[in-house]
């Protein structure tokens, strides 16, 4: 990894874990239809939603649970699933039950495809954000990729995630609208 990016990364994650760097205050535009909180639905999922072989194995499809404990339909998978270059030199790697940074891999808890949101918890071993929660949304996904911004970092409770008000602006993604900054491209790796 490129030195400047490797010093950009701790930099974003100190930011994170002293709670500055969490997204911006701007208004969401309809295009981008991230919101603080998530309701199930039949493109959302939850980690209870994913018990099984196929999520344990690391498979991009859930099992959503009805209201007495059974399962239903799959879930849909999450939307962006797949291999990434990022437009800071590196590469990630996104499934229904994780997402593989550059820097490290952290469990996706639940996403909702509707919302273009995910909600993300770092490993215990993160050297910044320890067992943290985090929330990302992301633009509609084209054929070659899609933008996305975390709004949300170094929650110490999913439900602290879920309750952000924070929000990001996706008008110009290439250089605003993300805590002041540009939002994350990601384009298909081919």
């Amino acid at each position: 990894m490129p030195a400047r990016l490797t010093s950009f990364s701790k930099f974003l994650a100190t930011l994170g874990a002293f709670g500055i760097l969490g997204g911006c205050a701007a208004s969401t535009p309809a295009s981008s239809t991230a919101t603080a909180d998530s309701a199930a639905t039949a493109d959302s999922a939850t980690a209870a939603d994913t018990g099984g072989a196929d999520a344990a194995s690391g498979g991009d499809s859930a099992v959503k649970a009805d209201a007495s404990g059974g399962e239903t339909a799959a879930a849909a998978p999450i939307e962006i699933a797949g291999a990434y270059s990022d437009n800071f030199g590196g590469n990630e790697t996104i499934a229904s039950d994780k997402w593989q940074f550059s820097f490290g891999t952290s469990t996706i808890v639940e996403y909702d495809n509707t919302k273009n949101n995910a909600y993300l918890q770092a490993p215990a071993d993160d050297k910044f954000n320890p067992s943290k929660f985090s929330k990302i949304v992301w633009t509609e996904p084209k054929a070659d990729g899609f933008y996305y911004c975390t709004v949300a970092m170094g929650a110490g409770t999913l439900d602290l995630a879920k309750a952000s008000t924070l929000t990001a602006d996706d008008k110009d993604p290439d250089k605003t609208g993300c805590g002041g900054f540009g939002w994350t491209k990601l384009s298909k790796k081919k």
